[in-house]
């Protein structure tokens, strides 16, 4: 599949087959795609955590806020990007702890969706989670801001209409 491909089979995809899990080559491979993406000064301010257990998954489960959460129980996987702004600070100071580390892990986030994507494997990006009960899951200080729930698909849902480009991007 070629890059744009990837790009146009991407959905958030909200219905996972429960009880299968993503061999760990597939899992290296998505996290050696995410650690290429750019990042300012090439400090990569972010930790990736790797939630692959059932009972982790449920653990994390508990952290996000909706009903429409429910597919997560049957992920096979689930990245949770955190920022690391000490990495940024000493290079950028406040801008790099407030907003580099916060590209740093979006921006990785978002390339290890394509690799899942390119993979095989359905992915969405969720939000919705209570920050704090995130950090004690995973006994960490640092700050969670996405975490992409990785399955096998159990859905074909149609991609919601997207704006045209004209309403999005202005020439100057």
């Amino acid at each position: 599949m070629d890059f744009f491909e990837v790009i146009a089979k991407r959905k958030a995809i909200r219905k996972y087959l429960p009880g299968k899990t993503i061999p760990e080559k597939d899992i290296a491979k998505i996290l050696e795609t995410a650690s290429l993406a750019p990042s300012a000064r090439h400090l990569q301010s972010y930790k990736v955590f790797c939630v692959k257990s059932p009972a982790n998954i449920g653990k994390v489960f508990q952290a996000y806020y909706n009903q429409r959460t429910d597919f997560i129980k049957n992920a096979a996987l689930i990245l949770i990007f955190c920022t690391d702004p000490e990495q940024a600070i000493a290079s950028f100071g406040d801008r790099g702890k407030n907003l580099y580390t916060l590209q740093d892990a979006t921006i990785a986030a978002s390339f290890s969706i394509l690799a899942a994507t390119a993979l095989g494997y359905a992915t969405c990006w969720v939000g919705n989670f209570d920050e704090q009960k995130i950090k004690e899951v995973l006994q960490t200080t640092l700050t969670p801001v996405a975490t992409i729930v990785i399955g096998y698909p159990d859905e074909d849902p149609v991609r919601p209409e997207r704006k045209p480009l004209t309403d999005l991007v202005e020439y100057r």
